[in-house]
């Protein structure tokens, strides 16, 4: 009787399922791909969607060396224990192992106290983050995490997910004007005035701060601004939500 090998068809079916889930989870700007993006800042998407090098500066081993022995320690282990599944260590990757690191685009780095963690540790910083300049989603969630200023400058963030940190303060988040949502709840924020110019946001999460206003908020955010998770917020006055919902026509929401 002749043996027949069915592995290459089982391949190409697993390979075209994976096709459809990706086209289902990523594409296009439907309910399904924001609910992807939330899924994958959750931890319950294992994989990660990749593009073209977007180290391009970086043409040479050396010079991503150069970049690998500029990290700080705790930014080593964080990437080599995520995106390397190495662990917590410290060593310099290989060419193979920094491709795969150049190639990713949504970035989640989770704490140990995170309902999804990914890291064993607690972070304090984003400058590990400063390079990836084409990255689309980050989430640093369940960290010790003080400043934005380390992202500030990455232009195509469309998703950050900053929930459970020491963030005081969103300065410098108004440089990133395509921004669609926003994730800093429970957090130490006294004002959101920084969101001011961006009106592209579609959803922005800021309950558990201490903020006492919504200035910052404006008419231009009424068009896109869907989801306004506000609460708790234990300074926000009655009149400030009724403000802004009967003056701007936003809805303030709560956590749930």
């Amino acid at each position: 009787m002749i043996k027949v090998d069915n592995q290459p068809f089982i391949n190409l079916i697993k390979l075209l399922i994976n096709l459809v889930f990706m086209h289902k989870t990523f594409g296009g700007e439907s309910y399904s791909s924001k609910q992807s993006y939330r899924l994958l800042a959750q931890g319950k998407e294992t994989f990660i969607i990749k593009r073209k090098s977007q180290f391009k500066h970086m043409t040479t081993i050396q010079e991503k060396i150069n970049w690998w022995q500029g990290l700080e320690p705790q930014w080593q282990k964080a990437i080599n224990q995520v995106m390397l599944r190495k662990g917590e260590i410290t060593d310099t990757p290989d060419e193979e192992g920094f491709n795969t690191i150049f190639e990713h685009k949504f970035l989640r780095f989770a704490g140990p106290k995170a309902p999804y963690p990914s890291v064993s540790f607690e972070l304090t910083n984003l400058s590990g983050l400063a390079a990836f300049d084409e990255a689309e989603m980050i989430s640093v969630t369940y960290h010790q995490i003080a400043s934005l200023k380390e992202i500030t400058h990455l232009k195509h963030l469309k998703n950050v997910f900053l929930d459970n940190n020491c963030l005081t303060s969103l300065e410098g988040v108004e440089n990133l004007s395509g921004m669609e949502e926003l994730h800093v709840h429970v957090n130490q924020i006294e004002s959101i005035k920084p969101i001011e110019s961006l009106t592209k946001l579609k959803a922005f999460y800021c309950g558990s701060n201490k903020l006492t206003s919504f200035d910052g908020l404006t008419e231009d955010h009424s068009d896109n601004l869907r989801f306004f998770v506000c609460m708790p917020n234990e300074d926000i006055k009655q009149k400030e939500i009724l403000r802004v919902e009967n003056t701007l026509g936003i809805k303030c929401r709560g956590i749930q």
